[in-house]
């Protein structure tokens, strides 16, 4: 499958790929040389796929050297997205999401342009600046009407349950307490039957 810088990643959807490591790298290349060529790669830059995640699509972290200066940038994509049941669009708009943050200095050697990694619609307007709007609102339509329901397929409904909560503990203070406050007492009635007796 050929990419064109105008094209969305979807434009041929009977194309099957297998989505291994080396394909998730050579999307990253593509994106790169066809969108982001003129942000210089200062570190080594590795995507692989990451754990599976329900909110999470994917992550960039620096690693090694300093926070400014990490020797390298690390991406990984949800796992979920192996799946060829996800467009092709959303992978490519995670790529482009977290090589945007990798321009605007996060977690990457680049000075940091924004005070913050996602407010204003950064992304959003950096991805459209470089001719990947098609795919972003693929992306986020897909995303919009499907992610819900595919992730009752593959992972199902349940979220993992909040811990009950116990109630003993205060009443195991109050009784620590009371016997506290009994043993008091005890010993001041003691002293006082001494003192009595005397």
């Amino acid at each position: 499958m050929t990419h064109h810088s105008t094209d969305s990643p979807n434009e041929n959807p009977t194309a099957k790929t297998k989505r291994s490591h080396t394909w998730l790298q050579q999307q990253l290349d593509i994106i790169w040389s066809q969108h982001f060529s003129d942000i210089e790669r200062l570190n080594i830059v590795t995507i692989e796929w990451g754990r599976t995640n329900r909110n999470r699509l994917g992550s960039i972290t620096g690693k090694g050297g300093s926070r400014d200066n990490p020797t390298r940038s690390e991406i990984r994509i949800n796992s979920l997205m192996r799946d060829e049941r996800v467009p092709e669009s959303v992978i490519w708009q995670t790529i482009a999401h977290e090589l945007s943050h990798y321009c605007h200095g996060f977690c990457s050697p680049h000075p940091q342009k924004y005070p913050h990694a996602h407010r204003g619609n950064i992304i959003e307007k950096e991805l459209r600046s470089r001719n990947l709007a098609i795919v972003y609102e693929e992306s986020e339509a897909w995303l919009k009407a499907n992610w819900r329901n595919y992730l009752a397929q593959t992972i199902g409904t349940t979220r993992r349950k909040a811990p009950i909560r116990r109630t003993y503990a205060p009443r195991i203070t109050v009784s620590l307490l009371q016997n506290f406050k009994q043993g008091l007492i005890g010993q001041h009635r003691l002293r006082r039957r001494k003192r009595d007796s005397v």
